[in-house]
Parts: structure tokens; C-alpha cells; sequence
């Protein structure tokens, strides 16, 4: 917590808890409406949420949300890139440091610099590591892509990126040129019908990367030449099957795109931390991607006090591939007495463990991993203390899920290559380094993933 002239920051934090911490201690439905924005006794408060952590910005001026923002996104990548890690353990650790590059970032509340490198040369702590920032700790993956273009690139783990800008340059001394590494993030957004028809689904991506080299360097980046941009309106036959259309993008400041119409390769220099080169949406209807998971929903009436709810889920991922992290809650009517799940996987080996939140009126069922191809049938037993109306059966949903899916992009977006450019040969073209560790990461997330009954 920093004070830059409202109040005592204690006090804020205080203020912040009381009026919004039963939103972020609820589930389900509840943790939805809390705005990003409130205004409570002439102060707006301003927050993100990064995992459990929230960063909260206070100001009695009337400022841009949007500049307010993007500095809170700027202030948690600058800790992830000194921390190697979000966390709130990091956080108590490292808390000399985190304060000392706040009172960088900001000077009496006024923004100066959120340069990962810029704050280097300002910084005189050193970030202590914790448990999960550890290399040691996450040994990487040995497979690799299928790009011919890509050799040397391997495809790494969750945690291999944890490692903290400040100390890259004593490691990549001993081992080689240095190493970077690419995310391929996205967000799937998906209402679906009771029926299972799909009514709106979009894709938020991104393409972020965080580089550890010893020298600075000209990157690029080249993508699949299929990708075509801005073709809402198109006709079908100009949106052929298997090609990436996005309806907007945008790019890194620094990035140079001279090459982008023409071959789809994206040029930028190298620089400390983790770095947003691409955001991307697909956002058209019909919707030119498969979903990962379909849901399936009916509501049946089991006695005058009793409600069955048959969820029946079917993962559409490629049989090589497996969701994880798999939560599917349901809002349950007020007049819930309590709630049990069975389920029914036919063949497939899915186990789980669900649970009735009573206090916030969710079922929560949770399943580690799923594998593509496969489905599974929740029958979720509602018992009521009173009868069963129309207006009780309305309760019940909508059905939320959350997942990931490693190693899969839905929008079927890819790498094509990754050249480190090292500088310019005699006869003015450019090298490349031989020395570079690549690593490669597509990861598919759920957004707003809803089925209504």
C-alpha cells in the first residue's frame, strides 16, 4: 500500500474491503457484479484482478478509467517481470523491492515510467525467489512443434517463464545466447442454448513474449500466411474453410509491420519483461471455430420438493489434447435445501468432486483434466423447502465454466517462425543467432463460458 496525498492508505484499503470484499469473497453469480469502478464517499476506486490478488488504484480527481487502467496493468507486469511470479507470497517477500519500484513508477501520484529496463537502472534490490520461481523446480518439456521452420523451438511448461528480468543477464553469461519465449494466449467468450446451439462466441488473443538475451537484437515473428484481417463482410467463398479471420487486431508500439500484408511476419527490438506484441479478436457470426467444450442442459421435476438438472458435457478437443482445470457452476434457487451430484461417464475414465455452496447459493463440481473426444453426464439432485413453481424452476442457472486447454489454440492461429537477428553481415543482411533458446506456448482459456436453460 502507497499513499500519494488522499488519505492513510490503510484507511483506503479498509474502505475498499468493507464496501466490496463480500463481492470478492462470493462465488458464482456474486463474484460478477462488482463493478471495476466505485465511487464511495467522494473517492473512486479503481481495481484489477490478477489470480486471488486484486490491485486497487484510489483518486478524489476525476481521471481517464482508461489511463488508470492500463497503469494498474503496466504496475502488475513490471512485478511479474522483477518477481518472475504473481503471487502473494512474493509479494511479502519482496516488498522492499515492490515499494521501491512503486515510488519509481509513480512520483507524488503522477506516472513516470513503467519500463521494465528503464526501472533496472533506477532499482538497488535484488528479488529473492520463492517457492514456484524456482528453474530448478520446473524442468521443461522435450516435445516439440511440428514447424520445420522452428527447429531448436521446444514448447515449454507453465512455470518455465517464472524468472525475473532482473538476474537473466547473470544466467544466459553461462548458458548460451539467452532464450525467449512466446505465449499464445486465448480467451474463448461462449453463450450456448440448453439445446447446445451456440448463440455468440468470440476470441480475445494475444501474443505475448518475454526474452532473457545478453545483447539487444532485432526479433521477428512470422505467422501463418492463411491469417486474413478485417474480413467481416466477406463472402463464402473468400472465407475458406481453415483460414484464421480476424476481425481486429492491434500491435506493440515498437513492432514494425512493413512485412505484415505481405508475408505476415511482425519485426520488433528486443526489450526487458514481458511484452503484449498482438492483441487479436474473431468475433463473427457464424462462428468460424469449434468450440472446446459443448454443454448440454434439461431441467426435469422429480417430486413436489425435488428437481433434477441433467448437465451433459462433451469435450470437442482434439483426441491429443486434454482441458484442465474444469469447474462448472450452476446457481441454485433460494429455497435450496441442499444439493448432491452423481454422475455418468459411460466408458470414459473422468472423475471429479462436486459440492452446494449454501451460503452463496452455488454448485460447484470440479474436474482436473478431461481428455479430447471424451463426455461425461452430471445429474445434479436440488431439493426445496417448498413446492416446485415456474418461478423456482427460472432460479436454477445459468450454467458457468471455467477450463484450460494447453497446447491448443481454437482459433487456429500459429507460429510459423521465430528469428533472433544478431546483426548485419558485410554484405548488409542480417544474421541470426544459433546460440537462442526458443519456447513456444499456445494456451486456450475460458472467457464468459455460459449455458442458459
Amino acid at each position: 500500500m502507497r499513499d500519494y496525498g488522499i488519505r492513510s492508505a490503510h484507511v483506503i484499503a479498509e474502505i475498499f474491503w468493507d464496501n466490496c470484499g463480500k463481492y470478492i469473497l462470493g462465488g458464482g453469480k456474486q463474484m460478477k457484479e462488482i463493478p471495476p469502478i466505485n465511487h464511495i464517499h467522494g473517492v473512486s476506486y479503481f481495481h484489477t484482478c490478477r489470480g486471488s490478488l486484486y490491485f486497487v488504484a484510489a483518486t478524489q480527481r476525476n481521471v481517464s478509467p482508461s489511463l488508470v487502467f492500463e497503469m494498474l496493468s503496466r504496475i502488475t507486469t513490471v512485478f511479474k517481470d522483477y518477481l518472475g511470479i504473481l503471487s502473494e507470497e512474493s509479494l511479502k517477500t519482496n516488498f522492499i523491492l515492490v515499494y521501491e519500484l512503486l515510488d519509481e513508477i509513480l512520483d507524488g501520484g503522477y506516472i513516470q515510467t513503467t519500463s521494465s529496463s528503464g526501472l533496472r537502472e533506477k532499482t538497488y534490490n535484488v528479488p529473492i525467489s520463492v517457492d514456484g520461481t524456482d528453474e530448478k523446480s520446473s524442468p521443461r518439456s522435450k516435445f516439440k512443434l511440428k514447424f520445420p521452420s522452428l527447429r531448436g523451438t521446444k514448447i515449454t511448461p507453465h512455470t518455465s517463464a517464472n524468472k525475473s528480468v532482473h538476474t537473466s543477464n547473470h544466467k544466459t553469461k553461462s548458458s548460451g545466447q539467452g532464450e525467449i519465449f512466446v505465449d499464445v494466449i486465448e480467451r474463448i467468450h461462449a453463450r450456448i442454448t440448453a439445446t447446445g446451439d451456440v448463440v455468440s462466441a468470440s476470441i480475445d488473443g494475444r501474443i505475448t513474449f518475454k526474452c532473457f538475451l545478453r545483447k539487444m537484437t532485432l526479433l521477428s515473428l512470422g505467422l501463418d500466411r492463411s491469417i486474413g484481417v478485417n474480413t467481416i463482410g466477406t463472402t463464402a467463398t473468400e472465407n475458406t474453410f481453415g483460414n484464421v479471420c480476424l476481425d481486429s487486431c492491434n500491435f506493440h508500439e515498437k513492432a514494425m509491420l512493413r512485412n505484415f500484408d505481405s508475408s505476415r511476419e511482425i519485426s520488433f527490438s528486443y526489450c526487458d519483461g514481458e511484452t503484449v506484441l498482438m492483441n487479436y479478436r474473431i468475433a463473427r457470426q457464424p462462428t468460424p471455430f469449434i468450440l472446446p467444450f459443448r454443454m448440454y442442459a434439461h431441467l426435469d421435476t422429480l417430486s413436489q420438493h425435488c428437481l433434477l438438472l441433467v448437465v451433459k458435457l462433451k469435450n470437442d478437443l482434439p483426441l491429443d489434447r486434454v482441458g484442465k482445470k474444469i469447474t462448472i457452476m450452476v446457481s441454485m434457487p433460494r429455497r435450496t435445501s441442499s444439493a448432491s451430484c452423481a454422475t455418468s461417464e459411460g466408458k470414459q475414465n473422468v472423475s471429479g468432486k462436486g459440492e452446494y455452496d449454501s451460503q452463496h447459493q452455488v454448485y460447484k463440481y470440479k474436474c482436473e483434466k478431461m481428455k479430447g473426444g471424451t463426455g461425461m453426464t452430471l445429474l445434479i439432485t436440488i431439493v426445496l423447502t417448498e413446492k416446485v413453481t415456474n418461478a423456482i424452476r427460472k432460479e436454477v442457472g445459468p450454467i458457468q465454466m471455467n477450463f484450460e486447454a494447453p497446447n491448443y489454440a481454437p482459433s487456429g492461429l500459429k507460429i510459423s517462425h521465430l528469428r533472433i537477428g544478431m546483426g548485419v553481415n558485410n554484405i548488409g543482411y542480417p544474421t541470426h543467432s544459433k546460440g537462442v533458446t526458443r519456447w513456444i506456448r499456445y494456451i486456450c482459456q475460458s472467457g464468459s463460458y455460459t449455458c442458459r436453460l
